[in-house]
């Protein structure tokens, strides 16, 4: 249902939009019906949590998100979880260090990130002179094909948005750490949250945004240390490679690459993901060494969040998104 693909990246027309939106809202519920029809069914049937060695279905709610994820049953698991030491949380200078044992994680006073460390390996995760998390506002005028198309020449037009700052430091409830971040440009407003959780090898990021953006294409910095010939993208049943050094005409018209739910970049001794909770293009580039400038190698991750175009619905997008 509503799967043409002039719903599924948003370039319909409005009244399209609106009848998705309801029939969407209409099944969803019906499913949460059905899924907790179903859970209470198991619950009849092994009413003895303490009986349960594998796993149960529990509902989860994140970022207001209903859906459903496969949690451990065992007591034991419960308890580990909570003995985890909280996040270490503490300042050096505007800069704010996160710390929970796995990763160190430095967050500069404008909400990016400038370091990553995952301790197991000793290892720096965000190349020198790059910052994690930093939002670039492209141009968004396609020659042809208003809402379909993304324009190579518009990647030479990125900008990064300058305007942000750290609103606030708060403890989750499992002891964890999150860092609340604002950026603001003409049309927009960017609200991101980064979470780290006790004893986790995963920086979590949340961003709701305040879209009003006009012939606009947001995309979010990613970057890494890892070095590698191609990038790996999730697609349906499998993986998608495409070179991260672009060679050839045809390399160079993979510019963007289809991402479902993660792009993964892996040398012969490293690996490192970016994961997102729905469906993004991405695109993919080499990071070389200036030593001028102070940056060093690695492989920059960019993922597509918004875009603004005026044709066939002059309103596309407009609004809040999480």
């Amino acid at each position: 249902l509503n799967q043409f693909h002039d719903i599924l990246p948003g370039s319909a027309i409005a009244w399209v939009h609106r009848q998705a939106r309801t029939e969407y809202a209409r099944d969803i519920a019906r499913l949460n019906e059905i899924a907790l029809e179903a859970g209470r069914a198991i619950a009849v049937v092994e009413p003895d949590d303490a009986t349960i060695t594998d796993a149960v279905i529990a509902p989860y709610s994140r970022q207001a998100c209903e859906t459903w994820v496969v949690r451990p049953a065992s007591s034991r698991a419960e308890a580990g979880t909570a003995s985890m030491a909280r996040v270490a949380v503490t300042h050096d200078g505007d800069t704010i260090v996160l710390d929970n044992g796995r990763l160190h994680v430095r967050i500069e006073a404008d909400g990016t990130v400038s370091s990553i460390v995952d301790q197991r390996t000793n290892r720096e995760l965000v190349p020198a002179g790059t910052r994690l998390g930093r939002y670039e506002m492209l141009k968004d005028e396609p020659f042809h094909w208003d809402a379909w198309d993304i324009q190579r020449d518009a990647f030479l037009t990125a900008n990064a948005l300058s305007e942000a700052s750290i609103a606030s430091v708060d403890e989750t409830a499992n002891g964890g750490a999150v860092v609340h971040a604002v950026t603001r440009a003409k049309g927009v407003e960017i609200r991101t949250g980064i979470v780290l959780r006790p004893g986790s090898a995963t920086l979590d990021f949340t961003a709701d945004v305040d879209w009003h953006a006009v012939e606009q294409f947001l995309k979010v910095d990613m970057p890494v240390t890892v070095q590698a010939v191609n990038a790996q993208y999730e697609c349906q049943y499998g993986l998608v490679e495409r070179p991260i050094n672009k060679n050839t005409r045809s390399d160079d018209a993979k510019f963007e690459s289809c991402t479902h739910r993660f792009v993964r970049i892996a040398d012969a001794d490293y690996a490192a993901a970016v994961v997102n909770a729905s469906t993004y293009g991405s695109d993919v580039s080499p990071i070389h060494a200036d030593a001028a400038h102070g940056t060093g190698r690695g492989t920059m991750v960019r993922l597509s969040l918004l875009s603004a175009p005026l044709y066939p619905d002059p309103r596309t997008d407009q609004g809040a998104h999480s």
